[in-house]
Formats: structure tokens, C-alpha cells, sequence
């Protein structure tokens, strides 16, 4: 099985007995540990492209440490409901104003397809590249930086292409084939970097060990929490529904709340039900609810849905901020990570906080 990449030997954090995972520390401890003083307090933080205002569990204590930080520094295009509380906001460069490769993508393509395309317009306006922030302020630190090993010129600012080739390095396909087979033509699809894979050696009897001791003990544990009829937590009876997670085809998380043209299609996160549900409670389209779970409560605009089941509540996340109530709930929606704790009912390893299946409770406005 592959090397463990949490627990002994990697930083630990103050709370929860969590650790990074790889090179990264879990989210869900980030407000206490800018909150709780003390050694390893963060008090300076750089959020690039992120939103975690309403990606965030239990949203109140995140908006709390991010107006306690020293410094919030946000890249973004958008003023978002993290930016906006931001010491200072830098413009990046976005698509067609900067050289790029299909690096983050080629790993869920079907085929081996590549593309290298120079900038196509000029940047408007003062932006950076969020690569160049990092570098100048590691330069004036005197700070060296590396990637995969290999260091970054820290004499002078490399290129893009320059961090672009040692982002791709050891890749079947070198980057300076790519760029000079499709930077004029387009993208192709490289036959030679196809991946597949061959039948087992006659001599090789290793198996993978898809139940680890950890993951086996987690599972007994779940298997003895008492439930009841309903199949909730018999620590969570009182509550009437289910609250689960929910994708809007015009938004991508938080993306997209900014553009006119896809907030035609909807700008608030229904709180969609079962009709029968609704009838029960004498509810007509898009009547107003409070919704509440152990964590907290939001304001929702409910909707029939056959295709969910009675006691269930489907929402969409990334929408919304600490303002959000009855008087703009249809122009901005409401923050569903409200109703999530990042202190109970999280993932022991990743810090991951439950996202589906909270339980809530439902009252007419």
C-alpha cells in the first residue's frame, strides 16, 4: 500500500490531534489556529482564488479569525465574500493573458492531450501572476524555493516557461515538445505518453491492502452507534430532515456569482423538499424557512423536488455571507456551512467536516 502521509512525523497542528496531510495542513483547523494564541498562531494569510468565508465550516468562527489576522492578503478578480474583508486584493492575470499549459487538467482527460498557447491578449489593468507573488516575496525573505527538488532561480524572476518546466519535469512528454508541436498548430493528442497498464508478473504475489487497521477500526466504531428507526444518531433525535449536498449547473462552488449572465439562471440556493413534505408543512414554492442544525441555522427558499425523499433537504454550498437573511436570501442565498461544525462529526485523518446527511429541523417564516 502506499506510503502513510499523515500522523507520526508530520506537523501537527494544536487541535483535534490532526496533521498536515502531504505538504498541507486541514482546513478545518485554520480559525483556531489563528484565534488561539500562542506558538504556531497564524497571523498572516494569503488566499489565492479561494473563498473560505463559505467553503469554511461553521462560518461565523471563519469570518471571526479573518478579521483577527495581521494581514489577509487576497488574489482574485472578484470580490468575494473572502476578498472583501482582505487587507489588500491583487488582480490576477486570467485566462488568454498568460502563457499556459494543460498541466492541472491532463490528469482527468481520456486521451493524452496537450496544449501549450502564448498569451493571447494583453492584461488589463496592474495584475501579477500568483506564481510571481510567491517568488517575490521568497526573494525579498531570501527565501529559496524548489520544485520537485530542483531549485528556482532566485537571482533574477524566471520566466513562465522556466516554472512551467519544472512544474512538468519528468513527464512522458517534455514540455518543450509540447510547446513546439502545439503552440502554432493547437493541441494533439500524444500517443506516446498513453498510459497502460500490463498483466501481473507470474512471480509477483503483492496485494493491495484496501482495508488499513485505521479504516477497520473506524467502521466498528460507526457499525455501534445506536440509531433509530429513522437512521439518525440517537444523538441527534429532535431533528425532522436530512440535509444534503447539492451541484447547481451554473456554479462552480463559488465561481461564477460574479457573472451576470449565469446569476440570470438563479442566484439563490433552494432548499429543495419532497411535495409531500411541503403539503405536511403547508408550504408553497418558494416560501421562506429557517433552517437549523446543531452547528447553527440559515435562511432558505424552498422548492418541490420528486426526486428526493421524504425527510430529506437538498442545498447548494458556496453561497451567501454573514449578512445573509430574509431580505436578500433570493439575490445572494444563504451559507449552508453554517450548519456544519468543524469541532464534531469530522474525518479523524483529513480533518474533513461531514458535508451530507445533517441532520435539521424546518420552520415556516
Amino acid at each position: 500500500s502506499p506510503p502513510q502521509a499523515w500522523g507520526e512525523g508530520f506537523v501537527k497542528s494544536r487541535f483535534r490531534g490532526l496533521t498536515q496531510i502531504g505538504d498541507e495542513m486541514p482546513c478545518n483547523v485554520m480559525a483556531d489556529e489563528i484565534l488561539t494564541p500562542g506558538e504556531g498562531q497564524i497571523r498572516a494569510l494569503f488566499s489565492i482564488g479561494g473563498n473560505p468565508m463559505v467553503a469554511f465550516p461553521n462560518q461565523d468562527k471563519i469570518a471571526r479569525a479573518l478579521e483577527d489576522l495581521d494581514l489577509l492578503v487576497a488574489i482574485d478578480p472578484w470580490l468575494s465574500a473572502t476578498s472583501r474583508r482582505a487587507d489588500y486584493i491583487l488582480g490576477p492575470k486570467v485566462a488568454l493573458e498568460r502563457e499556459d499549459a494543460t498541466l492541472l487538467g491532463e490528469m482527468y482527460f481520456e486521451e493524452p492531450y496537450a496544449h501549450y498557447t502564448e498569451a493571447m491578449v494583453e492584461p488589463q489593468g496592474d495584475t501579477i501572476e500568483e506564481w510571481e507573488f510567491y517568488w517575490e516575496i521568497a526573494m525579498r525573505l531570501s527565501i529559496p524555493l524548489s520544485i520537485h527538488g530542483q531549485p528556482v532561480p532566485m537571482d533574477q524572476c524566471p520566466s513562465k516557461y522556466q516554472i512551467t518546466e519544472l512544474v512538468a519535469q519528468g513527464s512522458r512528454v517534455s514540455l518543450a515538445k509540447v510547446k513546439a508541436e502545439t503552440e502554432q498548430q493547437g493541441g494533439k493528442i500524444f500517443d506516446e505518453a498513453r498510459a497502460v497498464v500490463g498483466p501481473k508478473s507470474a512471480h509477483n504475489h503483492h496485494r493491495f491492502r484496501v482495508l488499513p487497521k485505521d479504516v477497520k477500526q473506524q467502521l466498528a466504531e460507526v457499525a455501534q452507534e445506536p440509531l433509530n428507526q429513522k437512521g439518525l444518531r440517537v444523538a441527534e433525535e429532535g431533528y425532522s430532515h436530512l440535509l444534503i449536498s447539492r451541484r447547481i449547473k451554473q456554479f462552480f462552488n463559488s465561481t461564477g456569482h460574479n457573472l451576470d449572465a449565469l446569476k440570470s439562471k438563479g442566484s439563490t440556493n433552494y432548499a429543495y423538499m419532497h411535495p409531500d413534505d411541503l403539503a405536511n408543512m403547508g408550504l408553497s414554492s418558494e416560501a421562506m424557512v429557517e433552517i437549523s442544525s446543531p452547528a447553527g441555522s440559515v435562511i432558505g427558499l424552498v422548492k418541490a423536488s420528486n426526486d428526493l425523499k421524504v425527510g430529506v433537504i437538498s442545498m447548494a454550498h458556496a453561497f451567501g455571507d454573514t449578512d445573509s437573511d430574509s431580505s436578500n436570501v433570493m439575490q445572494q442565498g444563504s451559507s449552508t456551512n453554517r450548519l456544519v461544525s468543524d469541532e464534531q462529526h469530522f474525518d479523524p485523518i483529513t480533518g474533513q467536516a461531514r458535508q451530507s446527511a445533517i441532520p435539521v429541523s424546518i420552520r415556516a417564516l
